[in-house]
């Protein structure tokens, strides 16, 4: 299991946080990026508005990105890894895939994004993010 407060993404070396400060910087504009892209959908979101709401500066967004594009990519598969972390041991005794799909679906992924308040959001990220992704 990854550590929740780790983005899952594979950062290159030359762009992965070297310090904790760096780290929380990195997390603060995952989540702002998913409210941007959940809010405005990923064309009309932007890299200035990502960082306004993650109270950075602009250079603190590509020192860990290089695009708006990169941040989608990595905020994807930042929210898969945290899907599938928590969902992974509640599933580990279903008695067959078609039982571990309903249990990870509707008591998993449901309860998890909507205790933290972020179904609306991830909802709206997925739905401008399969737009995207079909590019």
């Amino acid at each position: 299991m990854t550590d929740p407060a780790s983005p899952r993404d594979e950062r290159r070396d030359d762009k992965a946080p070297r310090t904790a400060r760096g780290e929380r910087t990195l997390r603060a504009l995952l989540s702002a990026a998913a409210e941007e892209f959940g809010e405005k959908g990923f064309h009309d979101g932007s890299v200035s508005g990502i960082t306004r709401r993650a109270g950075c500066a602009l250079g603190s967004f590509y020192t860990y990105f290089d695009s708006k594009d990169d941040i989608f990519r990595a905020l994807v598969n930042d929210m898969s890894g945290q899907v599938r972390d928590y969902v992974s041991p509640r599933i580990a005794d279903a008695s067959n895939g078609i039982e571990a799909e309903r249990i990870g679906l509707l008591t998993g992924c449901g309860k998890r994004l909507g205790r933290a308040g972020h179904w609306p959001r991830f909802r709206g990220f997925l739905a401008h993010g399969v737009s995207h992704s079909g590019r």
